[in-house]
């Protein structure tokens, strides 16, 4: 009997799988499979001749109209739009699989190109073309078509419809003729066109109305005739399909009897067209604009996002076509069946019929059944709610910036409109601490006026939803994120009172983070007499709403009157509050406590919301002041949508909830109330309870046992871990562009915390590629002690959401958003690495394009015993792995040496490494390879994380140093909370994993590792099934790999 060798047997694997592949790669099958002409070309017909000859036509009497339209809607001469349909039509004729698609140029890509042709020039239009080709081309070489199935239908509605209304709105210039820019997004459009109004051109006007009155006229003359019907129906139909190509040669012919015969140009031509084919060379990777030169790096830049979302677009719109025509239909004749007169028929009875109005106007519906009893009840309930309403308007005014009448004004318009318009009877509008909070801002840094302006925006926004029955979408706003919202915005409520609260100086702050750093730095200042009736409120609050307990309306008297108190127990405290002031200003003759001042009498003037306005000697226009308000103008009504539905929901008692009718209701109330200085407003929860409580009836009124035995299989995997934890560590720090010792402390604190914390025995936290990543950008163009912030806030991040129980919210992010975002850290990673592995000059880059970039331009200075070590390091490092295949911990001597070898291979490649270096510099008396220094001995010393601190001879705060992190802070944990969470669902063997203890744990890594100059650390997935395979059995495995950094260090 003999044997065969198993590393032969191994080769033998992989060669019939190489020659599986090539056999695969190089089939007919596959031929034809991407070279779908070869397919269907040998069963061409001649009867198929006359058929693709009259398509053709027919499509060309509408792609040429179409392709000089989308080159102009592109900022391009015409003829960019017909050479983008000649030559994508060429290409699709051999590589297409979908033979009812035309490609060529659309709407959407023109609008989306339109900025860089105006802004720049053509040639950033030709390399978006040629980069969209690239990104679609390798996407398809590489097998990935199998993603646009994640793309669901509602996201490819939703931007469609968006790009469609930019488009229209970009258009409205054109149509005019009116004078300024078209604008590059809706906003802008919108504003040109409001402000040229009086510059309308009527000629255009008359010109563009035709021509749309033409179309649809055309479009329904086609209706009910098809290709192969009798000579008039056919004709019918052959001038519908071309009704494109019918008003292009109309409008050219009546623009020029008008220049004849008038001597004049009444109508914008858009000029010549270039004849003869498009002239084929190179796309331009550098073009001048005026002066200036841009480098393909420029260039690449100044596209951004765009050069990604421009072939997702196409992606997009490709897919769905060929989708929409593979089931065979022939025209869009037999796609849509119904005709437009049914259509509008419909539509009339439907918008003109008593059922909208009474579901549009909920008082018609109730108002005639209304009983003389609910008069006692809806009075009562209003007045429980008012002496709520009051007080608590003043105090969302204060919290606001506001006047105290402006949260006053804000319920009493609302109030009334809801009344006509709410159809949920318990909900009690006006306005919210949330909202209050959201308009802070720019109350404090400009003016009342913008406030207002908020408020309108936002029922303008609300309103137009309804109208157009957009309610539905508020069903996809899932509760989780709604409890997200609030209680983000519930921590920042209360960090912004903390000021007067304690009666401190200084600003209250805009967010979470400079609230706090204000709290701290002005500690020292806290008033006695504010912080007492603080927290005196407080408790009187606590103990009146206790009292209400166990009480009802229709209990005894002496119940009756605690559940009374309880209830208004906002308007007592008020009371009592505004008596205590009075006498200490009276008998101590100071004020002691900060008052708001007066209340303004009388009811509010009604006028225009402010367009415009003045702060101190500038003026806003509206442009500026939405420029101003930015994401706060669509951040406020989508937190009062939040509101009003959920609330809506919670007390609908098991009913339907008209979630577009709410739209409506609360835009109204904004709308309106914008006209009479109100502040935003939306469904108030606080107050509906009440308001249903008081019986309104309508609008009117876990320890491991440690055994024994445990103890040499947590030592053997602690080892075999640190072995592999050491090298990363130097390794993940150098990454991050910080000196090696602090990738080993790291591994240290983390380590320590997470054998108290974590829950999940197998998972070894530590530095991760990713997270080096992440961070190396600000050490390499500020400080180390940008990443130790980092990882302090990150960990406060995490513990927090810990401690408020949200680790469910990991469950909603899915596995394909892992694994993308996963690779392409892992190729940023690669890049940025480039320099090292081959020893380039230049910087390594921060992003994967500029490290690209660098690695082209500095190719010629590659380093030889750079490369040669890299190189040998890569073999040395799979030769290891490989080495330990078929090996285990529990097999003999021999495998398990390979076994052990295999899982150190890192820290074996390491120390080679030193020595090969050190034998060089002996030999050779100088350094030929780079040396990252030396390794700082000692444990790290424990300090407070890095709150400010000093680069070059700039001086940075916290709030700086918040300000240069931006989104990063939140980035980092929420990678870190991937990492782990992922890692320990892949190690719990079926178990179930307590995600909010594993946020804990990883948050106190953070935190306390952040006071030993720890960089960001996570869940590491190389270090955990290490630790796996070697048959840890608790988290003090961990101990004996902490035991080995202590000796490192």
């Amino acid at each position: 009997m003999t044997f065969e060798n198993p590393h032969d047997l191994k080769n033998n694997a992989y060669k019939r799988k190489a020659k599986k592949c090539l056999q695969k790669t190089c089939s007919v099958k596959f031929l034809k499979k991407r070279l779908p002409i070869v397919n269907w070309l040998p069963k061409y017909k001649f009867e198929f001749f006359i058929q693709d000859v009259i398509a053709g036509i027919t499509v060309a009497l509408t792609a040429i109209p179409q392709g000089i339209a989308y080159a102009v809607i592109a900022g391009l001469p015409p003829e960019y739009g017909l050479y983008a349909s000649l030559t994508a039509g060429l290409v699709y004729v051999f590589f297409g699989s979908c033979h009812n698609v035309t490609v060529g140029p659309t709407a959407i890509l023109s609008a989306m190109t339109a900025r860089y042709v105006s802004n720049y020039s053509a040639d950033f239009a030709i390399l978006v073309a040629f980069l969209s080709g690239v990104f679609i081309f390798i996407l398809g070489i590489l097998n990935l078509g199998f993603l646009v199935e994640f793309i669901s239908i509602p996201v490819i509605s939703g931007f469609t419809t968006a790009a469609a209304l930019q488009i229209a709105a970009s258009q409205l210039k054109s149509y005019f003729g009116l004078e300024g820019i078209s604008g590059n997004y809706f906003a802008e459009s919108m504003e040109n066109f409001f402000n040229n109004i009086t510059t309308v051109k009527i000629w255009e006007v008359v010109l563009s109305t035709v021509t749309v009155i033409v179309l649809l006229l055309l479009k329904k003359m086609g209706q009910g005739c098809s290709r192969t019907d009798g000579f008039a129906k056919q004709l019918r139909w052959f001038v519908s399909l071309s009704r494109n190509a019918v008003v292009v040669i109309m409008g050219i012919i009546i623009a020029y009897v008008l220049k004849v015969s008038l001597d004049a140009e009444p109508i914008a031509i858009i000029g010549d067209i270039g004849n003869g084919l498009p002239k084929f060379s190179w796309p331009p990777f550098n073009t001048v604009v005026g002066n200036q030169t841009y480098t393909f790096y420029d260039i690449l830049e100044v596209l951004g996002p765009e050069s990604v979302v421009v072939p997702f677009v196409a992606i997009i719109e490709s897919v769905a076509i060929a989708k929409a025509f593979a089931v065979g239909a022939e025209s869009q004749s037999e796609i849509k069946s119904k005709t437009l007169r049914s259509k509008t028929k419909k539509f009339v009875k439907k918008a003109f019929s008593m059922n909208l109005v009474r579901r549009r106007l909920p008082i018609t519906n109730w108002l005639p059944k209304y009983r003389a009893e609910y008069i006692t009840q809806d009075v009562v309930a209003g007045i429980t709610v008012g002496l709520t309403a009051i007080p608590q308007g003043i105090a969302y005014a204060v919290i606001a910036g506001l006047a105290p009448e402006y949260g006053l004004y804000a319920s009493l318009t609302s109030g009334v409109i809801y009344m006509f318009f709410g159809s949920c009877y318990n909900v009690t509008v006006g306005p919210t601490a949330i909202l209050a909070t959201l308009v802070a801002k720019c109350v404090s840094n400009y003016s009342v006026d913008f406030a207002i302006l908020t408020t309108f925006l936002s029922g303008m926004l609300m309103f137009v939803m309804g109208i157009f029955n957009l309610g539905f979408l508020v069903d996809f706003i899932s509760m989780p994120v709604i409890r997200g919202f609030t209680i983000a915005a519930a921590l920042q409520i209360i960090a912004g009172q903390l000021k007067p609260f304690f009666g401190l100086k200084g600003s209250s702050g805009h967010c979470f983070g400079e609230s706090m750093q204000n709290l701290f730095a002005n500690i020292r200042t806290i008033q006695l007499w504010e912080t007492v009736l603080g927290a005196g409120t407080v408790i009187s609050l606590m103990l009146l709403q206790k009292m209400g307990q166990g009480c009802k309306q229709t209990d005894g008297f002496v119940k009756q009157t605690r559940w009374f108190v309880s209830l208004l127990r906002n308007a007592i405290v008020v009371i009592i509050g505004m008596i205590i002031a009075y006498i200490l200003k009276v008998t101590t003759d100071t004020e002691p406590l900060a008052l708001i001042g007066d209340i303004g009498s009388g009811f509010p003037k009604f006028s225009w919301p402010p367009f415009s306005t003045q702060v101190g000697e500038e003026v806003y226009g509206f442009r500026d002041m939405l420029s101003a308000l930015g994401a706060q103008s669509l951040m406020v009504p989508f937190v009062a949508i939040l509101e009003t539905v959920a609330v809506a929901k919670a007390f609908a008692a098991g009913g339907r909830i008209d979630a577009t009718q709410e739209l409506i209701a609360v835009g109204l109330c904004n709308i309106v109330g914008s006209f009479g200085q109100s502040m935003p407003i939306t469904g108030s929860f606080t107050r509906t309870t009440l308001n249903h409580d008081s019986g309104v009836k309508t609008p009117a009124g876990g320890v491991i046992k440690y055994k024994a035995e445990y103890f040499i299989q947590d030592v053997i995997a602690g080892i075999t871990v640190g072995l592999t934890a050491i090298p990363q560590g130097i390794a993940y720090a150098v990454i991050a562009g910080l000196t090696p010792e602090y990738g080993l402390y790291a591994s240290l604190t983390s380590g320590v915390v997470y054998v108290v914390f974590g829950s999940c025995y197998n998972v070894t936290v530590g530095p991760t590629a990713i997270l080096a990543a992440m961070v190396a950008k600000y050490v390499s163009n500020y400080s180390a002690d940008f990443a130790i912030l980092t990882a302090f806030l990150s960990g406060v991040f995490m513990f927090l959401i810990g401690i408020f129980n949200l680790g469910f919210l990991v469950e909603f992010i899915s596995m394909p958003v892992i694994s993308g975002f996963t690779t392409a850290a892992a190729l940023q990673i690669i890049a940025v690495q480039l320099k090292s592995f081959l020893g380039l000059k230049g910087p390594s880059g921060n992003y994967f394009a500029e490290s690209m970039q660098n690695l082209f331009a500095n190719i010629t200075t590659i380093q030889l015993w750079e490369t040669v070590l890299g190189a040998g390091t890569v073999i040395m490092l799979m030769l290891l792995q490989k080495m330990g295949h078929g090996c285990k911990r529990t097999d003999g001597f021999v495998k398990q040496t390979r076994w052990f070898i295999s899982m150190s291979r890192n820290a074996v490649v390491v120390v080679i490494g030193m020595i090969i270096t050190y034998i060089l510099k002996v030999t050779t008396d100088t350094e030929p390879l780079a040396i990252i220094g030396d390794i700082g001995s000692g444990l790290p010393k424990f300090s407070w994380p890095p709150f400010s601190t000093l680069v070059g001879e700039e001086a940075y705060s916290f709030r700086d140093m918040l300000s240069v992190l931006g989104v990063q802070s939140v980035m980092v944990p929420f990678v870190a909370i991937l990492e782990t969470v992922a890692i320990a669902k892949a190690f719990a063997a079926g178990g179930r994993i307590d995600a909010t203890q594993e946020l804990i744990a990883v948050g106190l890594c953070n935190i306390i590792g952040s006071f030993g100059q720890s960089m960001p650390i996570t869940g590491s997935f190389a270090r955990t099934a290490l630790n796996h395979v070697s048959g840890v059995k608790t988290p003090a495995g961990g101990v004996t790999k902490l035991n080995m950094f202590d000796k490192e260090l």
